[in-house]
């Protein structure tokens, strides 16, 4: 865990650099669903093909399969982000890979490391800061350049690329 006792040393994270964190976890998270997807897809591919070869002889369980897919994917779509977000920025580094790289870190309003229910109260908070994007442009008026999903989990988002 990073030291952050003297929180006032820390610079808040820019506007411009947490959009191009999501920009790179949005990527990142994209990538991920995409080979979840295609392993789901390919399955039932061949489920598929295999069933109207042979349509005298279809098996109920596998109609069944092939008709579930798009709940497959919603439902690992769902799972993926919202774990993804969390997980990273409830761990030591306290970030995902884009504010990783961007030095970026997200923490409670004491500087210290967010729990993960905190992280995934935040992630599902986006969802009202996505609302007509109110909730995003308010960083330009915050003093501490949080968004709505900051300030209703308590939590910032801090730079360490000037320290």
């Amino acid at each position: 865990m990073t030291d952050l006792s003297n929180i006032a040393l820390y610079n808040y994270g820019k506007p411009s650099h947490r959009l191009l964190a999501y920009l790179i976890d949005f990527i990142v998270t994209v990538f991920t669903f995409s080979i979840v997807g295609l392993g789901i897809l390919s399955f039932v591919s061949l489920s598929a093909s295999k069933m109207l070869l042979d349509l005298q002889n279809t098996n109920p369980a596998k109609a069944i399969i092939i008709t579930a897919v798009p709940v497959i994917l919603l439902i690992s779509m769902l799972i993926i982000a919202p774990l993804y977000y969390s997980l990273c920025e409830s761990s030591k580094h306290q970030a995902t890979i884009g504010k990783k790289i961007l030095k970026l870190k997200v923490t409670d309003t004491q500087g210290n490391r967010i729990s993960f229910p905190k992280a995934l109260a935040r992630y599902f908070a986006k969802y009202l800061s996505g609302i007509f994007y109110i909730g995003y442009i308010i960083i330009f008026f915050t003093e501490k350049k949080q968004c709505l999903h900051d300030l209703i989990t308590n939590c910032l988002v801090l730079s360490d690329a000037d320290n």
